[in-house]
């Protein structure tokens, strides 16, 4: 539901079209912990634009991101979004300009935070998207932050690239190998703010079997258990952690009722920047919260249900058991997606 559909019509050739793109959330996190404060996100983000079709291959976008949250008489972020998108041949899409990020990306929590998604979701780089017979692959470049000469700040970028490898495909019994990397760096050469550069990368490797049976009530069922690596590349400074691990392994069931995971996190020494801050060691709070190891058991529920066609809504619920402090966070939130198409003119 959170993943956009980029691909090109190649019927829209000559053709201008205004695209909607809206998400509402409520978000409450009764988190009670060390690592992160709970809050409740309730807001909006829209995202009109204006799409133009050259060509059968190539889309031109033009518009705007507003993020917005409820109570408060400003919007928190506006952004333009301008991107250009050529469908090179039947594997490979480029885009240009503002890409699709967050949720887009498939990452995995510990790896990026799913409310990324809510009030990050605008990022703009560079984007490959590959579709092969035996892989597919989005692979990124997100830069946060661009600085002129003698900026009193580091630019930012990160980089990214997730992969599947198709082991074996039939009908009914899916396998293969999911590669996960990010790479977190803040530095420069022209800004004045004599801090040191710093690359964090995260990255995942892992094996994925999912079964598709012939139910009325059961759609999938899929294991997938991942190794998680965290390393500091450039520890010239003081870092609470330079490297660290975690293994996560899940069990996803999409039924008739809504789709269910269950998962089991073992983390050592482990962070990430862009991560979930429920399974890291370091903490948002204090530097002095700090453990090593952190072991958590997870579990999800979603339940969405398609309106018509281009409104979605959803439920989600998300325990988290800690078994170092043997105490429950929950988070549970409600979602409204409205994404819609309109012809504005054809073009000689």
């Amino acid at each position: 539901m959170f993943q956009e559909d980029f691909s090109i019509d190649t019927l829209r050739k000559d053709q201008i079209f205004v695209h909607i793109n809206n998400l509402n959330f409520l978000k409450n996190n009764e988190y009670k912990n060390d690592y992160i404060i709970g809050q409740t996100l309730v807001g909006m983000f829209l995202e009109p634009s204006v799409d133009y079709y050259p060509d059968k291959k190539t889309r031109i976008r033009a518009g705007v991101h507003l993020l917005k949250y409820h109570g408060r008489n400003s919007f928190d972020k506006i952004a333009p979004i301008i991107s250009v998108q050529h469908h090179a041949n039947e594997h490979i899409d480029l885009i240009v300009g503002t890409i699709q990020g967050a949720a887009n990306h498939g990452l995995l929590e510990p790896i990026m935070s799913f409310e990324k998604n809510l009030i990050n979701h605008n990022e703009n780089g560079l984007q490959f998207l590959l579709s092969y017979p035996w892989i597919q692959a989005d692979v990124w470049l997100n830069w946060e932050q661009f600085i002129k000469t003698d900026d009193p700040f580091q630019e930012k970028f990160t980089a990214g690239a997730n992969a599947y490898i198709k082991i074996h495909e039939e009908d009914q019994w899916h396998f293969g190998l999911p590669v996960q990397l990010l790479f977190r760096h803040s530095g420069g050469q022209i800004d004045a703010s004599n801090l040191p550069a710093d690359t964090q990368n995260n990255s995942s490797f892992g094996l994925f079997l999912e079964w598709i049976p012939d139910l009325p009530y059961l759609k999938s069922v899929s294991l997938e258990h991942q190794l998680l690596l965290f390393q500091e590349v450039n520890p010239g400074v003081h870092k609470q952690i330079i490297n660290g691990q975690g293994m996560y392994s899940l069990l996803d069931a999409d039924t008739k009722y809504g789709q269910f995971q269950l998962g089991l996190w073992q983390g050592y020494n482990y962070f990430s920047p862009h991560g979930e801050p429920l399974f890291l060691s370091s903490s948002l709070i204090s530097d002095d919260n700090y453990s090593a190891e952190r072991s958590m058991l997870t579990i999800k529920y979603q339940y969405q249900k398609k309106l018509n066609d281009f409104l979605d809504i959803a439920l989600r619920i998300e325990p988290y058991y800690h078994f170092n402090t043997r105490r429950m966070d929950h988070s549970w939130s409600v979602y409204l997606l409205l994404s819609k198409d309109f012809f504005l003119r054809g073009v000689r």
